[in-house]
């Protein structure tokens, strides 16, 4: 039988190359935490937290109490619940199903971020692909 034996929460920030308008916040970085689970086979899983300024109820510091106050209180008690948020019970269930990670990335196509007017970007798009 497989459980958990070992927890680790990171930090992550990541700069955008150009500030990005969501609903109002101008966002400059990325910022979340990726909660590393170990099993006692010594596999790893991983799931992210990471509430969207703007679009999330919750913020990065809420979220990052609830997951630590969750993992305070023993490995054995890792679960999602319904009263968390809905960014910290995502990282759980992510972190908690036995999802492969490849050793090879795959290749995925490029999709860019695109702000602005629709019309104009497709038009871009369009032109430039």
């Amino acid at each position: 039988m497989t459980t958990i034996v070992d927890a680790k929460l990171f930090h992550y920030q990541l700069p955008f190359c150009k500030a990005i308008n969501f609903n109002g916040y101008l966002l400059r970085v990325r910022q979340g935490l990726v909660l590393q689970l170990r099993d006692n086979q010594g596999d790893c899983r991983y799931g992210e937290i990471a509430p969207l300024p703007g679009f999330s109820r919750e913020t990065l510091t809420q979220a990052r109490e609830q997951i630590i106050s969750h993992l305070d209180n023993g490995i054995s008690s890792l679960a999602p619940q319904n009263g968390f948020y809905p960014s910290v019970n995502f990282g759980l269930n992510s972190a908690l199903r036995q999802i492969p990670i490849n050793a090879t990335p795959l290749q995925m196509p490029e999709v860019p971020l695109f702000q602005g007017d629709n019309i104009a970007l497709i038009d871009h798009y369009k032109k430039h692909n």
